[in-house]
Formats: C-alpha cells, structure tokens, sequence
C-alpha cells in the first residue's frame, strides 16, 4: 500500500518522502521515481526517525502538507509489536507533521484504519482494539485542526 501510495502521489505531480525499514526496496523507488521522491530509513515507533522523515521533507521539498500513515503489522504479533507500529507509529507521524503543515494554508492527514474496527472478529480483538484507537486519535485531530484548514481522517479497509 505504502509503495502505490508513493506512486500514486508522484504521478499526479506531487513529491513523497516516505520510510521504511527495507533501504534496497526503497533507494529502488526513489531510482524509479527519481527526484520527485526521498527515501528516510525509518521504524514508525521511534520518534528520532519521524523527525528525520519531517526534517527531510522540509530540506527536499520546502514544506509538508500531508500524511499518510499505513504502516501496519498484523493479528500474529505480540500486543506490544502491533501497539508500537499500529498506534505509535501514527501518533508520532501526526506529531512530527502538524507544526510544518500549520504554516501551509491547508494539508492532509491520512491514518488507514482496519475493517476488524466495525466488524467483529474473534481472532482480532488486540488488533481491532488498536486499530479502533487510531480510528479514535484521527476523529479527534479533525477536530482540533479544523480551525487551521486542514484535517485529520481515518481510511477503514472493509474485510468480508
């Protein structure tokens, strides 16, 4: 999902920093795309590294104006794992976003949900509980940054 997005955005003229844990994988993308995009090696629950991803963006780029958190890790994971990359990870991202993007007239932020939110699963109660968190903290940076012409909303992918 992070890779389409990327591409996605830079194919519609748009410029991307985005992160990861696999430098081949993404120093490839950034060959593909060339200099619309910059690659930070980044683990989404420590804060030093969504400084580097801000810092970068606004060095490469000149300013921030969206975020799109889809970092994820799955039910199989010990809570502590799914707590620190599913919910950290965005809480940190929209930390380290919302100071630069406050000096755009405007931008996005974009934290993708989980379908176990709004649908019941009984082999996904610690992922849903986490997920449903990040449905939560979305709602309530809408609301606080409504005022300053940009918002906060969650993606929720629905599972059948």
């Amino acid at each position: 999902m992070g890779k389409a997005t990327v591409r996605g955005v830079v194919a519609e003229g748009g410029k991307a920093v985005f992160g990861g844990r696999d430098t081949t994988a993404g120093q490839k993308i950034v060959k593909d795309l060339g200099p619309s995009a910059a690659y930070v090696e980044q683990y989404v629950a420590i804060e030093s590294h969504w400084e580097r991803i801000s810092a970068t963006g606004l060095d490469r780029f000149g300013r921030l104006t969206s975020l799109v958190n889809n970092a994820g890790t799955t039910v199989f994971f010990p809570v502590k794992s799914i707590y620190r990359v599913n919910q950290l990870g965005p809480l940190l991202g929209m930390k380290h976003v919302v100071g630069p993007m406050r000096s755009n007239s405007g931008g996005s932020i974009v934290n993708v949900g989980s379908g176990a939110v709004v649908k019941g699963h009984p082999h996904f109660v610690k992922y849903g509980a986490i997920k449903g968190a990040v449905v939560g903290m979305s709602r309530a940076a809408a609301a606080g940054l409504r005022q300053s012409r940009y918002g906060s909303m969650s993606f929720i992918p629905v599972f059948s």
